[in-house]
């Protein structure tokens, strides 16, 4: 049943007054014929009218229901959101980022009911759409004129924080012709002063292009952030072997040891990955990590060699970490070893206590 609530501790929210509705209500009310040929000629009058803000404020004054009129108002913010940004779309836009919810219905979770139609967030995201088209176009012409001229805009936006911002900037750089593209990294490449805002454009321009140089400058970044995102984007854009080589070479001396190592997993039938992990068992700082990569090779030959080395170590940690791999595995091979292993431990063992850890047993 329908009743109106006065929500005053959601106020500062964009909520005044609330109607919560139920589900079916809400059906009957979206499903109804007229509801939907009423959404299509508002947009319809919106679209041909010489005062389309007129439209809109004729709609907010009418004496509608709460649900029919965030249904209107969100159906013309959906159909604008498909639009090239147009001057007189931003009146509507802003007005609507400060819309103030009414039909509401009740929460799955908790005691705040929830809005039918998020009117605000479409609106805001209709405006982050149009940043990120704007800044395509305006890169488009800077890097199509002056490639310097390009970059240098380009370190001003990234330093600004603007996530549709950046969309734009990379969409720009995708739609370059493949000289400018080329132009763009040899600039990049050239470029020996320490910028962390350009390190972006390192990582974004070498994965694009599969430019080793930019991708090794990317790797040298002092932000953990942009190095991580280019180690894990390398398969998708370079040759499996190079990346295989960059990852493993990240694995063994650099800042992003732990997480390269859990990287090398899709390496897996390599052998040269298999032996570099079965190593790291053993490395206080690297072998959660090994342990973790191991569990995701779906290989019997690397299992029974796992249950060699923990039959021949004497090194307990290594024990554990063997173990622990072998415990997340979701191998039938793996499983099976695992079995073995435990049909040979004492239940007061370390190592059983270890398992028994793992499985939220009582050790």
């Amino acid at each position: 049943m329908k009743k109106a609530i006065l929500i005053l501790s959601l106020l500062s929210s964009g909520w005044a007054a609330a109607v919560v509705y139920d589900d079916f209500e809400i059906r009957q009310q979206l499903l109804y014929p007229k509801t939907t040929q009423a959404s299509a000629d508002f947009i319809s009058q919106y679209f041909t009218s010489k005062n389309p803000n007129q439209v809109v404020n004729d709609l907010l004054k009418a004496d509608l229901d709460p649900l029919e009129r965030e249904y209107l108002l969100h159906s013309l913010l959906t159909e604008i959101s498909t639009q090239p940004p147009q001057a007189f779309f931003q009146k509507f836009v802003d007005q609507m980022k400060d819309y103030q919810i009414e039909a509401t219905r009740a929460p799955d979770e908790g005691h705040s009911p929830v809005a039918i139609f998020n009117i605000r967030s479409k609106a805001h995201g209709i405006e982050n759409i149009w940043v990120a088209y704007k800044t395509e176009q305006r890169f488009s012409q800077l890097f199509n004129k002056s490639i310097a001229d390009g970059i240098a805009a380009s370190k001003i936006l990234i330093a600004s924080g603007s996530r549709p911002g950046w969309l734009g900037l990379k969409n720009s750089i995708t739609a370059l012709p493949t000289n400018k593209k080329q132009q763009l990294a040899q600039h990049l490449i050239r470029n020996t002063k320490n910028e962390t805002e350009i390190d972006r454009l390192y990582s974004f321009v070498g994965l694009l292009l599969g430019n080793h140089q930019l991708l090794q400058k990317a790797l040298a970044s002092e932000q953990q952030s942009i190095r991580e995102y280019t180690l894990r984007k390398l398969p998708d854009h370079i040759s499996h072997d190079a990346a295989k080589s960059i990852i493993l070479t990240a694995a063994q001396d650099s800042n992003d040891m732990k997480f390269s190592t859990a990287l090398l997993a899709q390496f897996g039938s390599d052998q040269q990955v298999q032996s570099f992990l079965l190593e790291k068992v053993s490395d206080k700082d690297l072998a959660e990590n090994a342990a973790f990569a191991l569990s995701q090779i779906n290989d019997r030959k690397l299992h029974e060699q796992m249950q060699q080395q923990y039959l021949k170590t004497d090194n307990l940690f290594a024990k554990n970490h063997i173990l622990l791999a072998l415990k997340l595995s979701q191998s039938a091979s793996a499983k099976v070893i695992l079995q073995d292993i435990k049909s040979h431990m004492t239940k007061d063992s370390v190592a059983s206590k270890w398992l028994k850890s793992f499985a939220g047993e009582r050790p």
